[in-house]
This record gives structure tokens, sequence and C-alpha cells, in this order.
């Protein structure tokens, strides 16, 4: 028998120094953030944002091309495999790091072995381990002890970070931090409780923003404390500081892109941020620091740890049927499954290749807080007796080019997940007055924040909106999405005689692009005192006006930024 260790030990090196190639480029483009942001480079930072999402698909081709060339024939022999697992495992010890490490080792194994569920041989399982568990370091961070001058602490931190640009007025904004402390921890026993302040080392970067994260500690407890910056053409300011655990939520949301903050280590900065996110969950935080793979590595453990203890079933989503998509849900569990139909019902005209790249688009976009985060994955395997009856049935017979059947399991070839949200229509019908105003004007702002966004939702019936937990809302049904520069945005023809006004067929010519504003309110679906609220407070929508303005600040150039708060001091 070939002795396959010193080969198996090589590949494992190969492994191991693509990953940190891997890391060290997005690293690299992570840094130039702070170069984006005191610049005013809001394009570049956007390229710079695409660049690293498509980083790790890149690498990870490049990983196996070497691999190739090392092992040859070799490449999908297990026995080899196997070693080099063992051997990178003992590579890494006890790396803070190690499981992002691990999660690049199986996205090679699993990609060269097109591996259906998981075989532990040749990849890591750890379903039962958090990925942080061994994580006893603390974070790099800057310690502001409390003295009773809240003013100069103000004042210091802003100078620790401060950028390679000017200061609109450092006094101002100083003053404009003590004030907003002393006014929001008036409910946490003022600014006597504090003890002291603890703010993550490097700056948060997200298109034209920047954060300083960290935390209050207080004589009982903690509060999260962000600090967000903006670079106006006047200099650097501060924006908004936020120091609720919701607002710091949202902040850090799954509708909103990934953050870029350059951290030597990713374990250490995720065990602070769960103190201050304690609803949020790990693999969202992840994602939410750019490690989307991580966050997927992360939701297939949060998953199965869930079916394994307990007796949950899959159910049909809340909501109406999708034409394009199955979606179905575990009753305990905060998410929902898409897996694509074989056939999609009229009227749709899209491909199912449209839903995959619309799906990707939405992937490297700018979500602007209104988009979910959508993770996909493949070959993932199920007990076929956890499904409902009619679940199982709508898979079998209506998705079968993506599931199919092995005794009793269910293999699903591919699908997404994503978090669970509460229908819109579903929601207006279990509201009060002045919650039934609040969200119809959400609604609109949603729309109107994908728009300049370059986003058109294409379908924006109630039902593809959802509401988070945090009351926004949110859209979610990703097949007939496109670009709003992508549209012809026309009015109505006035007909020219009395048979085309009274014809129940389409008298003039329409093209594939072209979208009728003034027809939008017949099918959003609306009624009652909120269709009343979003006529009063987004009639701009109804008309071409408002979306030929929106085409052309997207056409000459402009970046819209749409802030993840309210009350800003800067439009």
């Amino acid at each position: 028998m070939i002795d396959d260790r010193p080969i198996a030990h090589t590949a494992a090196e190969t492994i191991y120094a693509g990953f940190e190639r891997y890391n060290a480029a997005f690293r690299e483009i992570t840094a130039s953030s702070r170069r984006r942001f005191e610049t005013r480079d809001w394009h570049g930072a956007r390229h710079d944002a695409i660049a690293r999402i498509d980083l790790y698909d890149q690498d990870i081709a490049q990983c196996i091309a070497d691999l190739q060339a090392l092992l040859g024939d070799a490449l999908k022999d297990t026995t080899v495999w196997s070693a080099a697992k063992k051997r990178y495992a003992e590579m890494l010890g006890e790396a803070i790091d190690r499981e992002l490490f691990k999660t690049y080792f199986n996205s090679l194994s699993r990609r060269i072995f097109g591996t259906v569920g998981v075989n532990p041989d040749i990849e890591f399982v750890a379903v039962d381990l958090g990925p942080v568990d061994h994580v006893h370091q603390q974070v790099s961070i800057n310690r502001y002890p409390f003295d009773g001058a809240l003013g100069a602490t103000c004042r210091r931190l802003l100078e620790d970070y401060s950028v390679n640009a000017p200061w609109q007025d450092l006094g101002d904004c100083a003053a404009y931090v003590h004030q907003e402390l002393r006014r929001q921890l008036a409910a946490h026993g003022g600014t006597g409780a504090i003890e002291h302040f603890e703010l993550v080392e490097p700056l948060f970067f997200r298109h034209t923003r920047a954060f300083i994260v960290g935390r209050i500690e207080l004589v009982e407890g903690q509060v999260p404390l962000m600090i967000a910056l903006v670079h106006t053409e006047a200099g650097v300011a501060v924006d908004r500081v936020l120091t609720s655990p919701d607002a710091a939520s949202i902040l850090f949301s799954y509708s909103r892109s990934y953050f870029h903050a350059d951290l030597e280590t990713v374990g250490d900065t995720v065990v602070f941020l769960r103190k201050i996110l304690p609803s949020k969950p790990i693999e969202e935080i992840y994602a939410a620091l750019g490690r989307a793979k991580q966050g997927k590595t992360e939701r297939y453990r949060g998953l199965y740890r869930h079916l394994n203890r307990s007796h949950d079933r899959f159910v049909t989503a809340p909501g109406a049927k999708g034409m394009v998509m199955a979606v179905f849900t575990l009753r305990d569990y905060d998410v929902v499954f898409k897996v694509i139909r074989d056939h999609f019902a009229h009227p749709k005209t899209v491909t199912h290749q449209d839903v995959l790249d619309n799906y990707r688009m939405v992937f490297n976009h700018n979500r602007a807080g209104r988009l979910v985060d959508a993770q996909e994955f493949k070959n993932l395997i199920f007990d076929r007796r956890r499904f409902d009856p009619e679940v199982l049935e709508e898979l079998v017979s209506e998705c079968a080019n993506s599931v199919s059947r092995d005794g009793n399991q269910l293999i699903i070839h591919h699908l997404y997940i994503e978090r669970q949200l509460r229908p819109l229509n579903l929601y207006l019908r279990d509201i009060d007055e002045w919650e039934t105003r609040r969200v119809a004007i959400d609604y609109g702002n949603a729309i109107k924040d994908l728009a300049r966004t370059d986003i058109f939702t294409g379908d924006m019936l109630l039902k593809n909106f959802g509401v988070s937990r945090h009351g926004r809302v949110i859209f979610y049904d990703y097949d007939e999405l496109c670009r709003v520069t992508e549209c012809r945005f026309r009015r109505m023809p006035k007909p020219r005689y009395a048979e085309e006004e009274l014809s129940s067929e389409i008298w003039f010519e329409v093209a594939p692009e072209d979208v009728f504003p003034e027809q939008f309110l017949s099918f959003f679906g609306l009624t009652g005192l909120a269709l009343e609220v979003f006529r009063k407070h987004h009639s701009d929508l109804l008309t071409p006006r408002f979306w030929k303005e929106t085409q052309r600040r997207l056409r000459a150039g402009e970046i819209v930024d749409v802030p993840p708060y309210v009350g800003g001091r800067y439009p």
C-alpha cells in the first residue's frame, strides 16, 4: 500500500496557504475602506464591496487548481483527504479563527467531491459545538474609564477615531455625543451609572458611513454604543449616536450589506458583539463582518442542532403560495426555506436562470436595509419524515429538478435559506390604526430606498414584502426584480376613441421594459386606511416623474446611502 502521508501533508499545507492567501486579500480590500472614506471615494467603496464578496469563490477555484496540479489522479482520493484533514487540524492548533480555516477546507472538499449531505471523513463537522466556545482572548479594544467629565471623554474618543481627513467641527461633534449620551442614558440611571466605555479598535465602514462600535459598561449591566460618522464636503462629522439594543441590531441587520472592519482576528470580535447583540444569531454576526461563508456554516450547524434537539416539522410557510418558489419553514425556527419550482405559473415569464441571477445580484448589491440576505445551499439531506405530507408532496411533485428521495432521506440539491418575516398582507390584518399608518408609510419608504439603490422590485404586491421584528418593511421575493436604470417608466396613453377606452385588451404597444406607475395601486393590494395613508405620503411613486428623476441621478453616478437609523443630522 502506498504511503499517502507525505502528499496528504503537502495537500494540507497547500490548503492552509490557500486560506492565508485569501484572508490576506480579504483584509487588504477591507483596509482600503478607510482610504475610500477619507477621500469620499464612494464608487471605489462599492467596487471593493463587490470584489471582496467575489474573492472567496475566486480563491477556492485557485486552490482547487493548485491541488489538482499537486495531487493529479489522487485529487478525489478520500484516503488522501482524510489524512490531509488530520494534518490540517494539527496545523490549526488553538488558533482563534480555526473555524474559518475549517470552513475553507470544507468548501474545497465539497466542491471537489460534490458531497451530498456531509462526509465526516473528508470535512469538518461540529454540529454540537459553538464556533467561538474556545475563544477566551479579549478583543483588541480602546477602553475609556469614566471620571465624571463626560464631555472630555467624548472628545478624546472622537480624537482617537479620527481619520486622515479634517473634522467639520470636532467641538460640535463632541458636544452632540455628550448631549445624546446624557439624554439616552437617562433611563439607565443617567451618566452617573457609567463605569467605562469599551470600543473595538478599528472603525466599521459601510458605503458612505463609518461607525465606532462598542459598549458602555454601567453600574448594572451594559448598553451598546454605536457612533455613526459621515464625511461631507465640509469634513467628517458625527451623524448619529445609538445606544439601544434594537438600534444596534438594525445596524447589524441581515437586510444590510456587510461591514468592512479590518480585524486582526474575527472570533474574539464575534464574542464581543454577541454581548451587545444578544438576540442576534451568531451566523448573522459573522455575515455582518463580511464572513459570509462562515455565516452559512453557522446557519447549517444551527439548523441541524435544532433538528437534533426537537421534533419540529417542516410546514408550509405563512403567506400566499409562491408561483416561482416552494416555501416552507419549521414551526419553532425563525427561517424559511425556498426551493425553485420546475415550472412557473402564468403570468410569470422569468426563467430558472433569471431567478439564480437575481439572487446573485442581491448578494452583491447594497441591500439598503430592505432586502433579505438569502443564503444558498446545495445537497442538504433531511429526514423526509420530518416534513408535513403536503410539503413533501409539493417538493417531490413540483420541484423534482431540485429534490430527490433516497429511502427515508430527502435530498434538496439547491435551496435558499432566509430569516422569516411576517408577510405584509397578513400583518396588515392584525394591527391597529396607528401601526397601519406607520407600516403603510414604511412600505412606500422601502420601495423608495430600493429605487435609490437601483433596484426595482417588479412585483410590488404586499405578499412579497415582510415585516421584521423591528417593524421594518423588507422585500424578499427576487424573481422579478431588476435595475431601475433598465426600466422605461411611462404614462398611460390616453384612448383616442371610444372603442379603445372600452376595450378589455391592451390597445397600445408595450415593451418588456415598460412600467406604468399610474397602475401600481391597482395591484398593490392596499385597501382602506393603508391605501389612504400611502396615497398621502407616496403619491410621487404613482407617476413616472419620481422614477425618471431617480434614473437620472443613478445614471449621473450619484451614490445614495440609506442610513440604518432615523434622526441623523446630515441628509
